[in-house]
C-alpha cells in the first residue's frame, strides 16, 4: 500500500491521494496500480487502473486514471487505497519495513518463541504490532526501539526487549 485517495480534485477526475509513507516522488514513474476497496474486515473490491498522469501537489498526489474524467467519475475511488508492485514503492532507509513484511514474524523474548505478528494497526503516534501469543491470545505492541530490539527478516524473526509487553 502506497497511498489512500482522499478526495476528487479539479474538473478532469483527478484524485487527491495521501501518501502512506509521506513520500510522493515514487508515485511519478507509476503505470499501473490496484486500487483496494475495504471494509472492517479486509478487502472488498479490487481493480486495476491504468495511470495516465501524476501531479505533486505539497504533501498530496495529483493521481489521474485512464477512463476516470469527471469528478462524479472520480467520487468512486474516495476512501479506496493504492498499492503496487514492491519495485514501484518507496525506497527504503536503513531501519525502515514494509508492513506486509512485518506480518508473519516469529516474536522471540530471550531466546525463546513466544508468538506471531499477525497484524498492524495504524491510528496514534505510533503503529502497533499486533502479536498473538503461542497461547492464542493477542496482544498490541507499540512498534518502537524501546519495545523492539530487533528485527531480522531473513530470519523471519522479532525480538521483543522484555516479555512483560505482550504478558
Amino acid at each position: 500500500m502506497i497511498g489512500r485517495v482522499r478526495t476528487t480534485h479539479g474538473v478532469r477526475g483527478e484524485l487527491k491521494v495521501e501518501s502512506l509513507s509521506g513520500e510522493t516522488k515514487h508515485f511519478t514513474g507509476l503505470s499501473r496500480v490496484r486500487l483496494i476497496r475495504r471494509d472492517g474486515r479486509g478487502p472488498v473490491e479490487r481493480e486495476t487502473r491504468e495511470v495516465e498522469s501524476v501531479r505533486l501537489a505539497h504533501r498530496l498526489v495529483l493521481l489521474k486514471l485512464t477512463g476516470v474524467d469527471s469528478p462524479e467519475a472520480a467520487k468512486r475511488w474516495r476512501g479506496w487505497e493504492i498499492a503496487v508492485d514492491r519495485a514501484d514503492a518507496a525506497p527504503l532507509a536503513q531501519g525502515e519495513y514494509y508492513y506486509a513484511d512485518l506480518v508473519g514474524l516469529t516474536v522471540f523474548v530471550d531466546g525463546e518463541e513466544r508468538g506471531r505478528v499477525t497484524d498492524l494497526w495504524e491510528g496514534g503516534p505510533t503503529v502497533m504490532l499486533g502479536i498473538t501469543r503461542s497461547d492464542g491470545e493477542e496482544r498490541l505492541v507499540p512498534f518502537q526501539a524501546e519495545f523492539v530490539a530487533s528485527v531480522d527478516l531473513e530470519e523471519g524473526s522479532l525480538v521483543l526487549e522484555t516479555d512483560e509487553v505482550i504478558a
